[in-house]
């Protein structure tokens, strides 16, 4: 028995180092490694580097040095906070300030980082819906450990009673990714004086490091951005509700980011509001975007003058609403804090054709059909031959009828067929539930099952011979769901060759 052991330990030591890494790498997804882990002392040592290079925390206490075992901190790259301090009752769940936070310490988060040398990557996160602040002191701790170059503060309030105290951002590290994310949900007001302050001295600090930035649209100091240099940004992210009060708008900033790739504005309307324009006609700069090569933009403005000065290096582009329309209209109740202005086909075709975009290759849309929307899908045809991906929101003010309007399901895929790479469509065509049973959650699932695969077999046959994914949007008990359904060529057409779809979950805002 032990000259086997022997035998095997002896071929485990002569693994190549890299190999054994690729193998406790397959191993970790199924949670097959910790059993690993446990079979020898060598293995541990091994496995430990792994196994607890992400942790998540859990805090329903004041944090203590103990937070996580010490035996642990050399192997951490990535650490996750994650607030729960609900959980406890009533009376112990929070500090004299009920905005305050009493889980985070500053002194125990400035003790216990530099101890982490491999810490490269640090969230703090809400595990509820509560309004908690994230104290100056705690942020200027986060954003100071010396090793760390991402931190990312989720749905917490960053300062809203008091910006940092003074000068303990002295010693702020050269941060490549910085990213706040808000809440959507929260209720007025969506910022504060000195949350405002706050994000103005960190942006000042690390404009010269960032590569990646994501900020609340509602806190974003567009005049501060605007006269700094960004060299190294790559990926700039906004949300939350369209700024409509600012004196500057976005392009002055874009154009200080000479190397930015990727651009997400995901921005949201409130009734009463309009669509802004990125790039406003008054506006005078140059080509601000030279190396852009993905561009999400939401509720796009017919004037914007972002979409004639897009470079041909543009890939991917987005230009759905945002939260998805199809929520808006099929759940009211749950979304009705914002009230998206639907493009028309025509507008959408006026946008579209200010542009040369011979390289994209994924589309994202969403209209109301008008007299124009044939001339729309002959450009998508035209102008973007290359495309390999496709999401289409055609949203009319009366539903689809099945099988009454076969027609036009028709004449649309029909259209979508000449795009000869074309490889993953997504539409949705707001088909009308006209018979779809009421309050069973298993018999409104079966009757949209059903439904859906009838539409499906239909609309396969009628798409180009590339398309080898089918995707057709439905309401779900909660927002709305895509059901997807594999599509092979079968004596020469395309069929639905699944019966069962995949479900994919539509909500606002999108899981992380």
């Amino acid at each position: 028995m032990t000259g086997t052991l022997n035998a095997t330990t002896s071929h485990l030591l002569d693994l190549n180092s890299d190999v054994l890494v690729q193998i406790f790498e397959e191993l970790r997804p199924g949670r097959q490694l910790r059993a690993l882990s446990e079979s020898c002392q060598y293995a541990r040592s091994l496995t430990m580097p792994i196994l607890f290079r992400e942790c998540t925390v859990d805090m329903e206490e004041p944090i203590t040095l103990q937070f996580l075992p010490t035996a642990l901190w050399p192997y951490v790259c990535s650490l996750l906070l994650l607030d729960r301090c609900f959980l406890r009752k009533a009376s112990q769940s929070k500090p004299d300030d009920p905005l305050l936070c009493g889980v985070l310490d500053a002194g125990v988060l400035r003790r216990s980082f530099p101890e982490m040398p491999r810490l490269n990557s640090i969230t703090v996160s809400m595990s509820c819906g509560e309004l908690h602040e994230l104290r100056g002191d705690v942020a200027a701790a986060l954003l100071s450990a010396p090793q760390v170059r991402d931190v990312h503060i989720g749905w917490f309030l960053f300062c809203p009673r008091q910006s940092f105290p003074h000068n303990s951002l002295h010693d702020i590290s050269p941060l490549t990714s910085f990213q706040y994310t808000k809440n959507p949900y929260h209720l007025p007001p969506r910022a504060h004086p000195s949350e405002l302050e706050a994000i103005a001295i960190v942006v000042r600090k690390l404009n010269a490091s960032l590569e990646v930035l994501k900020l609340p649209s509602e806190t974003t100091p567009l005049h501060d951005m605007s006269r700094l240099d960004w060299p190294r940004l790559g990926h700039l992210i906004l949300h939350g509700d369209t700024p409509t009060q600012s004196p500057i708008p976005i392009i002055a900033v874009i154009c200080r980011m000479p190397r930015l790739r990727i651009l997400t504005l995901e921005l949201t309307i409130l009734p009463g509001m309009s669509r802004q324009c990125i790039w406003p006609p008054h506006w005078t700069t140059g080509d601000p975007l030279p190396q852009i090569e993905e561009l999400t933009v939401t509720h796009p403005h017919p004037q914007d003058l972002l979409y004639t000065h897009l470079p041909p290096s543009v890939r991917r582009m987005s230009l759905c609403c945002s939260p998805c329309y199809a929520l808006q209209l099929w759940r009211p109740y749950d979304y009705s804090r914002w009230k998206s202005p639907l493009p028309s086909a025509s507008e959408l075709l006026r946008i579209l054709s200010g542009s040369s975009l011979p390289h994209l290759t994924h589309l994202g849309i969403d209209y109301s059909p008008d007299s124009q929307e044939d001339q729309l899908l002959q450009h998508l045809v035209d102008s973007y031959p290359h495309l390999t991906s496709l999401e289409l929101h055609r949203m009319g003010d009366t539903p689809l009828a099945w099988p009454e309007d076969t027609p036009t399901m028709t004449s649309i895929t029909r259209a979508l067929s000449r795009l000869r790479h074309l490889d993953a469509v997504r539409l949705n065509l707001n088909m009308n539930n006209s018979g779809r049973p009421q309050y069973s959650d298993r018999k409104i699932f079966e009757w949209t099952s059903s439904r859906s695969l009838e539409i499906a077999n239909m609309i396969a046959p009628k798409l180009g011979p590339s398309v080898t994914l089918l995707s057709l949007l439905w309401p779900g008990s909660t927002g709305a769901k895509w059901f997807e359904y594999r599509v092979s060529a079968v004596e020469g057409k395309p069929r639905v060759v699944s019966g069962m779809a995949t479900l994919k979950t539509v909500e606002y805002p999108a899981p992380s």
